[in-house]
């Protein structure tokens, strides 16, 4: 029991951090995580995944505002290492769609922060982290989302990343990883976007990039599953390009639970029950059910829920419910 309301306790700790601006401790608990996610114990990665689970339920609303916050700080005072922090910290908690839903609430304070972090030049790894926050927000936010991002240079973005990640001509496994993350955001943008946005993209510089260079210089990488997922990808995009009927159907069975999923297979994400004295994985049992007030707290059964909202839901619940400053 102990070990369960650790978990919890840690949440508050790192949020705690994040109201006291103690990065310093954040940095280190960042490390820490690190740590845990890429363990050879499996034990250490479901207490890892039981952790980012729950900062989304708690303190979705909580990281926005910290997100935003330490943005304008890392402009000031090059902190660049505790923004990248947070935005791990922001990503890796999306890995449930009420809680992607629930920052798309916040796109207006949260889009211009991603995009600085994508345009920035000093850390690669901040830059794939905005690029990925940006694809799992798309999935849920569909037309009026993708038409936000595009407006906000969105595709001049994505050209940028794949012809900077080609000219090293050496493809890493992170790189390899970008621009898998790049063909999927042109696929969301394609599937999702309007007839007119499917136009921009069949002229854009990325997809004109991807079509005739990135998918034959990457033949040769040793990553062939990554390879493959980039090939069926672009074989997705054009089609749903050439052909309108083919982009209208696409939308119609666009499911971004199932969308969420591939991408929480590629990562090994692990989902639980909410209840500190279950923690179910998902899988093992039914379908979870969602807390009705906050829709963020999942739970395998009625008792479990019950048994959580005494136990402190009630008090998180409120607080999920209530914006941000």
């Amino acid at each position: 029991m102990a070990a369960i309301r650790t978990i919890e306790q840690y949440v508050e700790e790192i949020l705690q951090q994040l109201t006291d601006a103690d990065y310093d401790s954040l940095t280190s608990s960042c490390d820490t995580l690190e740590k845990m996610k890429f363990s050879s114990k499996l034990k250490h990665k479901l207490n890892y995944w039981r952790v980012m689970q729950c900062l989304g339920e708690i303190g979705s609303d909580r990281l926005v505002g910290f997100l935003i916050k330490v943005d304008k700080l890392s402009c000031k005072c090059h902190l660049k290492m505790n923004f990248t922090c947070l935005m791990r910290l922001f990503l890796e908690s999306m890995c449930n769609i009420r809680v992607i839903k629930r920052f798309s609430e916040h796109q207006l304070k949260i889009v211009p922060v991603l995009y600085r972090g994508v345009r920035q030049s000093e850390d690669s790894n901040l830059t794939a982290l905005c690029l990925e926050a940006i694809l799992r927000l798309l999935y849920v936010g569909r037309t009026d989302s993708v038409e936000f991002f595009v407006k906000y240079g969105l595709m001049k973005d994505i050209f940028l990343e794949i012809r900077s990640k080609c000219a090293s001509r050496v493809f890493s496994l992170h790189a390899i990883n970008v621009l898998l993350t790049s063909s999927q955001l042109l696929l969301s943008v394609s599937v999702c976007g309007t007839e007119n946005i499917r136009k921009q993209v069949a002229r854009s510089s990325a997809y004109k990039l991807f079509r005739e260079k990135v998918l034959r210089m990457l033949d040769s990488s040793s990553h062939k599953c990554s390879i493959l997922q980039l090939h069926r990808n672009f074989l997705e995009i054009n089609k749903v390009l050439s052909d309108e009927k083919v982009a209208l159907e696409a939308f119609k069975n666009w499911d971004p639970k199932e969308k969420l999923n591939d991408l929480q297979e590629q990562d090994q994400v692990y989902i639980f029950c909410s209840s500190p004295s279950c923690r179910k994985i998902y899988g093992e049992c039914g379908k979870f059910r969602y807390c009705g007030a906050c829709r963020l707290a999942r739970y395998c059964t009625e008792a479990c829920q019950k048994e959580h909202w005494k136990k402190g839901h009630k008090d998180s619940c409120q607080r999920a419910r209530t914006d941000i400053g």
